[in-house]
């Protein structure tokens, strides 16, 4: 068995990859890109579309460069930088919207607003995000010795939501939306959504937590350097006749989701929402950065439209 794992020099590694066909139009600017990024990050991560295998062994296609692989490695992490951005926006969102509605429900005090009884407690595969152990953690998290909590803990006795969330993680929030009882959920929702409170109906709560999750997945791949552009994530849009029946005279081309796929999904959903630079800086992004790419290596634009979605992407739902 082949040890793909032992170390080599970058010299090494630029000697394999000619030996596997790869070209080099400059081995000089080649060789710092390695250096600062990593043979793996760059290769291993994005080399997919460009080989194919012979007899047992990998080489690339006939005029792949290594400029071509590294363009789509920066097309990418354009695309990773601006999730990022996009859902600390949305998460600081969020904890906002949910603290506010919840001390409106319960008030500020904590031995009011994370009483058990005001939430739903909901089955859940995962043990930390049950409604005793999403309590329990924000519980720990008021003990923090971080500012701002600390200091409203010793000051005033008491950390308020809008406080205490600052310490939390965007998994745990999310969590802790889904298990808000109705009447909260649609009042968190009605801040992100254009709908009024006789529009809402189950299947709009299903929608609303289906993107918070699939937003999650993507935050938490951009955050530990996953790759994006080609992503399928494993949560999804709860698409059925009823759902369509239900949100087809409120949402408009609403089934137009089901058809979607990684990121183009991703864009339809954030157009829903009222603050559209989620959905505008997103789509720009991805359409600059694939213009750059394709206007050198126009051959891949096929594969990156399939991939990315990218016909959605052009085309976006307006309600």
């Amino acid at each position: 068995m082949a040890n793909s794992q032992a170390f080599t020099t970058i010299d090494e590694q630029i000697e394999l990859l000619k030996r596997r066909h790869l070209e080099f139009n400059d081995v000089c600017t080649a060789k710092p890109l390695l250096d600062n990024y990593g043979y793996y990050n760059i290769i291993n991560g994005y080399k997919d579309p460009y080989v194919y295998t012979k007899d047992g062994q990998e080489f690339y296609k006939d005029g792949i460069t290594f400029e071509q692989i590294y363009s789509l490695f920066h097309l990418d992490h354009a695309i990773s930088h601006q999730i990022m951005t996009t859902l600390l926006d949305l998460e600081d969102h969020l904890k906002a919207v949910t603290a506010y509605v919840i001390s409106e429900a319960f008030g500020s005090e904590q031995k009011d607003y994370l009483r058990f009884n005001n939430y739903q407690n909901r089955r859940s595969s995962a043990k930390q995000f049950t409604l005793s152990a999403i309590l329990e953690s924000l519980n720990k998290t008021s003990m923090s010795n971080k500012n701002p909590i600390k200091h409203h803990r010793e000051v005033y006795g008491n950390v308020p939501p809008w406080v205490l969330f600052k310490g939390v993680y965007l998994s745990t929030i999310i969590n802790f939306i889904k298990l808000q009882k109705p009447k909260q959920k649609e009042a968190i929702i009605r801040h992100f959504y254009s709908i009024s409170e006789e529009q809402m109906n189950p299947y709009i709560r299903d929608i609303f937590m289906d993107t918070l999750f699939i937003s999650l997945e993507y935050r938490n791949l951009a955050a530990h350097g996953g790759r994006i552009y080609n992503y399928v994530p494993d949560s999804t849009v709860r698409i059925t006749d009823k759902s369509k029946e239900a949100l087809g005279d409120i949402i408009t081309n609403y089934s137009s989701i089901e058809s979607a796929h990684s990121l183009g999904t991703l864009v339809l959903l954030y157009d829903l929402f009222k603050k559209k630079s989620y959905r505008d800086d997103l789509r720009k992004i991805i359409h600059s950065n694939v213009t750059a790419h394709c206007r050198k290596y126009p051959d891949d634009m096929e594969y990156l439209m399939k991939s990315i979605g990218i016909d959605h992407i052009a085309h976006p739902v307006h309600k």
